[in-house]
């Protein structure tokens, strides 16, 4: 269902740096099926920052969060703790 788009609540996540100030950051999270892009401010690059986004994007969504797809950044170290504080699985591409 995730590759072919067919149902809505797959997310893929990832962080973009700011060009200009060092040390600020925001996460993109793109929906697959609908292309929904939503993109929160990180309070710094680290994985306490983006777990923290991760669980406002959830508490946001409530049940629609689905999966998570992410790459291999240190941001996401802490992907255990989103897992068991949302229940939604999270894999690495």
């Amino acid at each position: 269902k995730v590759e072919t788009r067919q149902e809505f609540g797959h997310f893929e996540a990832d962080t973009v740096l700011s060009g200009k100030r060092k040390g600020q950051a925001v996460a993109t999270f793109v929906e697959r099926k609908s292309r929904l892009t939503i993109i929160k401010r990180l309070h710094g690059r680290d994985s306490q920052s983006m777990t923290q986004a991760v669980l406002e994007l959830a508490s946001q969504l409530q049940d629609k969060l689905k999966t998570l797809t992410v790459d291999h950044g240190k941001e996401f170290a802490n992907y255990q703790a989103i897992e068991q504080r949302t229940g939604t699985p999270v894999y690495f591409a």
